[in-house]
């Protein structure tokens, strides 16, 4: 028999096993769990980038939807909702007089007068019914899947620190935290933005820097009740001196001080937020509004809006007068709260003709300039904080677009 003969040669790297079947070698096994690993590990963020692409999606159309509906607020009431003053009716009421006036209603956000044009009108019903006040607990503050983002973990339909509906959508005030009138008072206080203060109302005619280049709404974080000093998980940086001028750069600075070397995703300085050392004790139901994205039914602008003065996902600051020394002072006309999102790279924003454009966080912006300044009646005029202030004015007369 020839000795030669191929179907007598022994295949080294077959090796039969029990039962007459062809295996493979351990090595072959190992080089197949490590081709499937590296397969997995390949794939795995390709997964995770098509679910945040829905996520986004979804979040954009959310966006487009309130949009829309403060389109169908105007096409009914003739102008965009406002905020509540502590007297609603003194002048120039909300469009639903059956809210009455009194202080046990003031603040209430433009947000509580779109529901009945966002098949919410059952909430919107059962706060005629009770009319409670926008830090009060309440059913119908519950499960409003609309100012909901799916890339918030945080954004659970009921907030961390009491059962309001969370929100991470916020209202565009501008590109100026100074919201007192020239006369020293801080009641009607108009600001640079599409929406502003106590019974101040904008319109279509308003906005003269045409609607395509105006922001009507972003993104924000909701807070965390674990206290974690993530810049886009709702925290403020806290300002304990004089604030102002305050610029940009200097709100930087206190959310990341000189000599912090960290990650610049979260806060270096001190920061207020619930259940966290130097948050100065709130964080029971009444103030809960005091934190970004806790409640939709607030209306100052730390809680339901944002200035384009910081770029978007940027550090929010806020101005702490000190105990006993009125919450206002860190919750209202000294605050710098900034467009942030779970989204990479940047923020969606709502315009007023009802488009969405996503932001990149390094849109231009001046971080150095200083608050135009309500003081001196400059509701008008060119931003000073370039492309990205310029979409927050509603008549800056600015050349500037996306």
């Amino acid at each position: 028999m020839n000795s030669c003969n191929s179907d007598n040669v022994v295949n080294p790297r077959r090796v039969k096993m029990g039962g007459g079947k062809l295996g493979f070698t351990l090595v072959e096994l190992l080089v197949v769990i490590a081709i499937i690993g590296i397969l997995i590990a390949l794939l795995l963020p390709a997964v995770q980038a098509a679910r945040e692409a829905a996520r986004r999606m979804s979040c954009t159309n959310k966006i487009k939807q309130l949009a829309l509906t403060l389109h169908n607020h105007h096409d009914t009431h003739k102008r965009f909702p406002g905020r509540t003053g502590y007297n609603m009716f003194e002048r120039d009421p909300e469009p639903d007089a059956t809210w009455g006036a009194g202080p046990a209603y003031y603040n209430l956000s433009p947000y509580i007068f779109l529901l009945p044009f966002m098949e919410a009108t059952s909430n919107y019903d059962r706060l005629l019914t009770d009319k409670p006040g926008p830090k009060q607990w309440h059913a119908a503050f519950q499960d409003l899947q609309q100012f909901s983002c799916p890339s918030d973990g945080n954004a659970k339909g009921k907030g961390p620190f009491s059962e309001h509906q969370t929100t991470n959508y916020v209202l565009c005030w501008g590109d100026s935290n100074e919201f007192t009138n020239t006369d020293g008072t801080n009641r009607y206080r108009a600001t640079r933005g599409l929406f502003g203060n106590q019974l101040h109302f904008n319109n279509f005619g308003s906005i003269t820097d045409g609607t395509s280049n105006t922001m009507a709404l972003s993104e924000t974080g909701v807070v965390d009740q674990s206290g974690t000093r993530s810049v886009k998980a709702g925290g403020l940086a806290v300002k304990k001196d004089y604030w102002a001028p305050f610029t940009p750069a200097g709100c930087l600075k206190e959310a990341w001080p000189d000599g912090y070397t960290g990650n610049r995703s979260q806060y270096g300085g001190e920061v207020r937020t619930f259940n966290m050392t130097g948050d100065w004790g709130h964080g029971s139901q009444m103030d809960t509004a005091i934190y970004r994205g806790c409640t939709f039914a607030f209306g100052l602008p730390v809680a339901t809006g944002f200035l384009a003065m910081v770029p978007p996902n940027g550090p929010s600051c806020v101005k702490y007068a000190g105990p006993g020394m009125g919450e206002e002072m860190e919750s209202d006309n000294r605050a710098m709260p900034t467009a942030v999102s779970y989204h990479t790279g940047g923020v969606n924003a709502g315009f007023a003709d009802g488009s969405v454009q996503f932001i990149s966080e390094t849109i231009q912006a001046n971080l150095g300039a200083t608050c135009p300044g309500l003081y001196t009646g400059n509701l008008s005029g060119e931003s000073p904080y370039e492309v990205w202030g310029a979409l927050a004015t509603i008549k800056g007369a600015e050349s500037k677009s996306l």
